[in-house]
């Protein structure tokens, strides 16, 4: 745009977005080898990290209330087209109610390696759509389920440590 400048604006799209799902997960990269775990052909994928509110406001504060966060979760939801030419009884792979679900890597973008990994995922409710004009689609609600990964920064550059698993906040 004339007259903005360049660094006014930094926004990402997320068109290189992706999820595996299965497979196994390494440190760096998420998956190993590569192509292992199933390339779910997603539209969209949404997510919420979250922790207990504790409150911890004493006499001492001075009327201001204080706190500390307790148990974190995630939880995220996301939806997708159901691949035809994937066997009908692995895509989507292993979506229904259950507390094993994954591993599952959720990609901001796959350019710049910005995921979200879960070793373990709780799958609380399971979708699918099959319109007569239209798409068959497949949608999921889940949670965390013990450890998992955030972003380490908004953008990894090439070389960017990835880092650990880590515990919820």
């Amino acid at each position: 745009m004339p007259g903005m400048p360049f660094s006014a604006t930094r926004a990402r799209s997320g068109k290189g977005g992706r999820i595996l799902w299965g497979g196994t997960i390494s440190a760096n990269p998420p998956f190993s080898p590569p192509g292992d775990g199933l390339v779910l052909l997603m539209q969209e994928w949404s997510l919420t990290e979250r922790a207990d509110d504790l409150d911890s406001t004493g006499f001492e504060d001075q009327g201001t209330e204080t706190g500390l966060t307790g148990v974190g979760v995630v939880e995220f939801t996301f939806r997708g087209l159901w691949d035809a030419g994937q066997n009908m009884l692995i895509d989507p792979p292993g979506i229904w109610p259950r507390p094993d679900g994954g591993p599952c890597v959720l990609y901001e973008n796959l350019v710049d390696g910005v995921f979200w990994a879960f070793p373990c995922v709780r799958i609380l409710s399971a979708q699918q759509t099959n319109p007569v004009r239209g798409l068959v689609t497949f949608s999921a609600s889940c949670k965390s389920n013990g450890i998992w990964q955030r972003p380490n920064s908004n953008v990894a550059g090439p070389g960017y440590p990835l880092g650990n698993l880590v515990v919820s906040p």
